[in-house]
Parts: structure tokens; sequence; C-alpha cells
């Protein structure tokens, strides 16, 4: 299962750069939002309508930008450990966990301001990662047919043959062989 697809292997790079580009993207946007958010609930804190334990349990949650930040990091160390792998079948059996997860999470999520084509838009890359690792997987690389004349590659070496004496050459005994015999 070490075997890898170079094909599929390079369409795993430029996804993977693409949604990297695009959670970091996104990630900014939403740490710049957050930024926003915390101004206001401390002014909120500060005046005494809210407190910061209400906040963090309950209204927290309920704004966006919390939940698609983390999202967005989710998103972003997957296509950094993607990056890092070597993309072999064995690595893209054990990252379509995460992508489906990641996958099924996204469209879960609440809608930005612009609705569901920009979030199906944000989606393709993981979308595509998901399809490209499960096509990695069960997809066998073709085995080159071997020639009939030539004899089949063996993982280890054949046992070197017991030499026989010939008829006309005398036949030498070890010195152990030869006192046994006195």
């Amino acid at each position: 299962m070490e075997r890898r697809n170079p094909r599929i292997a390079h369409a795993l790079f430029w996804d993977v750069l693409a949604l990297l580009g695009l959670s970091c993207y996104e990630f900014a946007i939403r740490l710049d939002d957050i930024a926003g958010e915390i101004k206001m609930v401390s002014h909120l804190i500060a005046d005494g309508r809210l407190t910061w334990t209400a906040f963090l349990t309950t209204y927290m949650w309920d704004l966006n930008s919390f939940p698609a930040a983390g999202y967005m990091l989710l998103c972003i160390l997957l296509a950094l450990w993607v990056m890092i792998s070597r993309r072999t079948r064995r690595a893209c059996a054990f990252m379509i966990a995460p992508a489906a997860a990641l996958t099924a999470l996204g469209f879960s999520m609440h809608t930005s301001i612009f609705g569901e084509t920009v979030k199906t838009i944000k989606m393709l890359p993981v979308v595509v990662l998901l399809a490209l690792c499960v096509a990695h997987v069960a997809l066998r690389p073709r085995r080159k047919p071997q020639p009939e004349g030539e004899p089949r590659r063996r993982l280890w070496p054949e046992p070197p043959a017991e030499e026989l004496p010939q008829p006309d050459q005398p036949v030498r005994h070890r010195r152990s062989d030869r006192h046994r015999a006195a």
C-alpha cells in the first residue's frame, strides 16, 4: 500500500495549496471579526450588561466568527499535514477521516452573509481533497506485465545449489570425516 500515483499526488498538492491559501485568508478575516466582537463585548462587560462567563459559555458560540475561525484553523492544520506528508496511498487512507469530518462540519455550519454560494466555493477544496484521497486509496497502480522469458524477481536470493563431485574428480573428505572413518 506504499505505492503512490504521481498524478493524484500532484493534484493533491495543488488542491491543498488552494485550501491552505483560502483557509489562511478566511482565518485572517475571522480573526479581524473576532477582535471587533471582543471589543464590543468588553464594552458591554464594562457597562455591566454582560459577564465574561456568560459570554464564553453562551454568546460566543452564537456569533459566527468563533466557530468559523476554529474550522478554518482545522483546515489549515489538515492542509499542512497533507503538504508535509508524502501523499502515498497509506497517508491518504489516514487523511480520509479528517477530510470527511471537516467536509461534514463545513456543510453543517451557519452560512455567512453571502449565503450558500460562497460557502460552497469555500468548501470545494476540502471536498476535492476528500475525493482525491478516496480515489488514491481505491485505485491500485497498474502492474507492468512481466515478459515471458524473464524469471520472476524474488524477495531474497536463491540458496546456492550444493556442488556434487564430478566422477573424474577425487572425493575430498573433511578432516573430521577421515578421523571418524578410521
